[in-house]
């Protein structure tokens, strides 16, 4: 099939990529496109034999053009290249204007929320100003709650959001930069008011208005069963507030958790359902235009009561296209439409690219289209059942195929019982899906609509039961996996190129196959090998916490205090994805506790120290200098003393010290001529020996 759009997507995913990384200048883009096009429009002008030798110039220079357009897409969105940024316009006593762009989350002790800046005010000046920040607010008392589209007047300044991660971990920073979000604030009560209130425009009071009524009336006929209404609402329109977390990890070990994120399949399923539907009626069938109508409001209503995610955008938008070609009689490509769907999001919201779950429903869809008939061709079972079983197991395959790698390099674990589980799964969850809306369409009748709410319900918790059943057999997962993308993108090589090769039995596909296998082997083999031969430190960056990890290969040595030791869910998740990312064995772990004595150690050429400023310091007479300190509860210690004492190059401010005190601390470390590194400001200290 033809898809001349998908040719589109190379060259502009480049651009995305490069622009996000690189941030370059207008004029570099400018430049850029200037040289594409002379050449493009230049090339006819050169001899016939170069024109034959080069025919693939034309289509490199066109790719570079619609590179070029992929990073115009990335800076026009950026507010650090309009003149209107805040940043540029706020001075010191300046109070700014914002307007909330989405519900805030409402946590135990704060709310947050993004915002839009609408005005600096001056002295004597309103100034327009661009540019959307991250705002935390402390819940106090009985304060007036903000709602989404509130304009609410600030007194205090932003500040740069900071990369504050340990290794291996979630980097919020780096996240909200792809939103455009630089600058965060944390708001006291005090620190703000509300100026006005934004009313919800009509369809965002039908959209509100629907999703109440559903959760409402669920609640009311399934319970409040956790396990169960948390699964129920999660599963009809993404609604995930009552989901509980320790079920949510449960599908997620066992590779089902794509059934209760909505995605694609709840909405191929309500689009292949109301397609057979409206052609039951006989006005409705013989009007295209009109049934693609009644098509287009029921899936944008749902996708808009769902959250409107990456995955939930894209396939409404390819259903968008493919309804849209049926109201004009024409059938399109489904790559063609696929493509469609992925270059109109990215062109509305070029860091779509890098969501998770905009990769993961591509690959997924892609897999099914390229390989779901030649796996399902590899078998002809004689009997119906069999047939239709090994076709919904060729579905599965042919989507974990190319979903699994990117799985692995996201989320360093494979289930092992993905096909059994996705077998059970996906159609006992189809069932529920419609049952709960023949339960919203019966609620009006409370007896039946209690009935078939008992009857979900027994669904829901037998689904349960399969899922957690499946998750504790052995070798349910294979998990701390560890790849970086240079060896994901050769293990995707080698799927793309083992599939062809077995496909078309063309001798290329072999080699491209065992040129990829050794690829893959070789990167795995180096990262393997830096492994083994790595040597470091690092200060993680944990509130109120004292924990450091000395690796030495893929051995480790972690050092807590007592209050880390004791608690229930020792070791951190923080220590386990930094081992899991530096290929530390789980086995190869020792915990020490960090004694009431200061902590001495040497590791390759350095002297390193921690030090607890409620203590008293121990050490008068040092042989040999310190090259490194690490101070918990640094507010009570006395610097001059320390340097006296201890002669250190290097000072660390671990988690225990509260960031509003470490300017202070700062200014008195520094004064002493010292180098200062704070874990709360710059994230988790790593030095490296080797």
């Amino acid at each position: 099939m033809k898809a001349p759009i998908l040719k589109l997507m190379p060259g502009l995913c480049l651009g995305i990529i490069l622009q996000f990384h690189f941030n370059n200048s207008l004029f570099f883009i400018f430049w850029i496109s200037i040289a594409c096009l002379v050449y493009i429009f230049s090339f006819r002008f050169f001899s016939l034999s170069f024109r034959y030798r080069f025919h693939w110039l034309p289509s490199f220079f066109w790719h570079g053009l619609l590179m070029a357009f992929g990073m115009l897409l990335v800076s026009l969105g950026d507010p650090r290249n309009d003149n209107n940024f805040f940043v540029y316009q706020l001075h010191d006593d300046d109070l700014m204007i914002l307007k909330l762009n989405e519900e805030p989350r409402i946590k135990e002790k704060t709310i947050t929320a993004t915002a839009d800046v609408l005005e600096i005010l001056q002295t004597k000046n309103r100034i327009s100003a661009k540019g959307k920040l991250s705002v935390t607010i402390l819940k106090k008392g009985n304060m007036q709650m903000p709602h989404a589209g509130d304009c609410i007047l600030i007194s205090k300044h932003p500040q740069p959001m900071r990369h504050t991660s340990n290794p291996g971990g979630f980097d919020f920073a780096s996240q909200q930069e792809l939103q455009y979000i630089y600058h965060s604030v944390f708001l006291y009560p005090n620190d703000f008011r509300i100026i006005s209130n934004s009313k919800p425009s009509r369809w965002q009071e039908v959209i509100q208005t629907l999703k109440k009524f559903t959760v409402s009336h669920l609640e009311k006929y399934i319970g409040i069963n956790p396990e169960v209404i948390g699964i129920a609402e999660a599963l009809l329109i993404g609604y995930k507030v009552n989901l509980d977390q320790e079920l949510n990890q449960t599908y997620s070990k066992t590779g089902v958790v794509h059934i209760i994120a909505i995605s694609g399949l709840h909405l191929g399923l309500i689009y292949a359902s109301l397609q057979w539907l409206l052609g039951w009626i006989p006005l409705i069938r013989q009007r295209a235009v009109f049934r693609g109508a009644i098509l287009l409001l029921c899936l944008w209503t749902f996708t808009l009561m769902s959250g409107a995610s990456a995955s939930v955008l894209r396939s409404a938008v390819m259903f968008t296209c493919i309804i849209v070609g049926e109201m004009m009689n024409r059938r399109s490509s489904i790559y063609n439409s696929l493509a469609a769907s992925a270059l109109i999001l990215l062109c509305i919201r070029p860091a779509y690219l890098f969501d998770i779950g905009f990769q993961l429903s591509y690959l997924a869809i892609a897999g099914i289209l390229w390989w779901q008939k030649p796996i399902q061709r590899c078998w002809q079972p004689r009997f119906f059942i069999f047939k239709k079983l090994w076709e919904m197991c060729s579905i599965t395959i042919a989507a974990q195929l190319m979903a699994f790698p990117i799985c692995i390099y996201y989320f360093h674990q494979f289930p092992n019982y993905f096909l059994p589980a996705n077998l059970i799964a996906v159609p006992l969850s189809t069932i529920i899906l419609f049952v709960e809306i023949l339960l919203l369409i019966c609620s009006p009748f409370p007896v039946v609509a209690s009935g078939i709410g008992k009857c979900c319900e027994m669904l829901i918790l037998s689904l349960n039961r399969i899922i957690h059943f499946i998750a504790d057999l052995p070798w349910a997962s294979i998990e701390h996996l560890q790849i970086n993308y240079i060896t994901t993108i050769f293990i995707y090589l080698f799927i793309i190129f083992l599939l062809a090769a077995l496909m078309y039995k063309r001798i290329v596909f072999f080699r491209m196959t065992l040129i990829s296998a050794l690829m893959m082997s070789f990167f795995i083999m180096i990262q393997i090998i830096q492994w083994k031969k790595q040597s470091m430190l690092v200060v993680y960056n944990i509130r109120n916490m004292r924990l450091l990890d000395v690796i030495d290969g893929q051995n480790s040595m972690v050092f807590e205090d007592s209050t880390m030791a004791s608690s229930n869910n020792f070791p951190h998740q923080d220590v386990i994805r930094c081992h899991d990312f530096f290929g530390v064995k789980a086995n190869n772990s020792k915990f020490h506790l960090i004694g009431e004595n200061p902590t001495c150690f040497t590791m390759g050429n350095k002297t390193i120290i921690c030090l607890d400023g409620r203590e008293e310091i121990r050490f008068r007479n040092m042989k040999n200098p310190v090259n490194l300190i690490i101070l918990s509860h640094a507010d009570k210690m006395d610097m001059e003393a320390l340097k006296r004492v201890f002669h250190p190059q290097t000072v660390i401010l671990d988690g225990t010290n509260p960031l509003w005190k470490i300017a202070d601390i700062r200014s008195r470390i520094e004064a002493l001529h010292l180098q200062c590194f704070s874990v709360a400001e710059q994230g988790a200290f790593v030095l490296r020996f080797s």
